[in-house]
């Protein structure tokens, strides 16, 4: 389940269709949900919490800068520290120790 954190509009992708360089778009985000799928997996299962959140947020970071949204090395994150530390499979108590 996904839910927005603002109000959002969507609309389903147009079919390919011998569209080639539409084929290529969606085969190319394919692979790159695939790869973030990965790199979760690895997240919860091979790293510490201090490397768990170092990664999510360098992931973050790299999302934000290709939508425009990264001021220098800042951007926001409207995440509560619950919902941080629940996508990152800790405690919010050791998420919140973690990130002193």
């Amino acid at each position: 389940t996904q839910v927005a954190l603002e109000p959002a509009t969507y609309c389903f992708a147009p079919r390919a269709n011998g569209a080639e360089n539409l084929a290529r778009a969606y085969a190319r985000d394919q692979l790159a949900q695939r790869l973030h799928m990965v790199d979760n997996v690895v997240r919860l299962g091979r790293m510490d919490a201090r490397e768990r959140v170092i990664d999510m947020l360098l992931e973050i970071y790299e999302r934000l800068s290709l939508s425009g949204e990264v001021a220098g090395t800042s951007f926001h994150i409207p995440l509560t520290q619950e919902c941080f530390a629940d996508v990152l499979g800790l405690t919010p108590v050791h998420l919140n120790r973690t990130l002193q």
